[in-house]
């Protein structure tokens, strides 16, 4: 009699956290779902919002801030394109923001300093394991000038620290949290014609 209550109370314990992992991935995917839907909407709007791309390098300016443009109460710096995934996101201006979408770490286009962080949960790139050495990136302020950019190295680190990122042979520097590993994955690039 005992052994078969507690085969119950066990079997009842198993039945009921496998529905609780169905619900949190339910769950789980309507939120990746959600924030790729709006990831979409800021990158429409703001292509709306500002000129036509035009090619730009790398030049000396006596300012280097880049500015940024308000949508829905965001603040936004570019949209930044993988052609390799046929993917856009927008370029948040606060690092805060970075569990949403990428957001700028520090530096800027115009000098070779850009450092963009960000994961690959909630609908960003989820395809970061498929770039390689060789992609193009581009990316887009908001006054249209449009900067592109080659994949030069990939590197794996514990730390996303300023040691880590910071780059002397870098123009343009991603750094993606991998949820997955517990890792970071850190992209950097040069841009065309510097």
């Amino acid at each position: 009699m005992k052994k078969i209550t507690l085969r119950k109370i066990c079997l009842s314990i198993g039945i009921t956290l496998i529905l609780l992992s169905l619900v949190m991935l339910i769950l789980w995917q309507c939120n990746v779902s959600g924030n790729s839907k709006r990831i979409y909407e800021y990158v429409h709007t703001i292509e709306s919002l500002i000129p036509e791309a035009q090619a730009a390098v790398i030049e000396p300016r006596a300012d280097n801030k880049m500015p940024s443009l308000n949508v829905q109460g965001n603040n936004f710096i570019a949209i930044m394109e993988f052609p390799l995934a046929d993917a856009a996101f927008p370029v948040g201006a606060s690092f805060e923001k970075a569990d949403a979408y990428p957001c700028l770490y520090s530096g800027s286009a115009y000098d070779g300093s850009l450092i963009i962080g960000t994961s690959n949960q909630n609908g960003q790139l989820e395809f970061v394991k498929d770039i390689s050495v060789g992609n193009t990136i581009y990316l887009t302020d908001m006054t249209g000038s449009q900067f592109t950019y080659t994949v030069s190295d990939i590197q794996y680190s514990k730390h996303a620290d300023n040691q880590a990122l910071f780059s002397e042979t870098a123009d343009f520097t991603i750094f993606v949290k991998n949820i997955y590993a517990f890792e970071y994955i850190i992209i950097r690039c040069n841009a065309a014609g510097h």
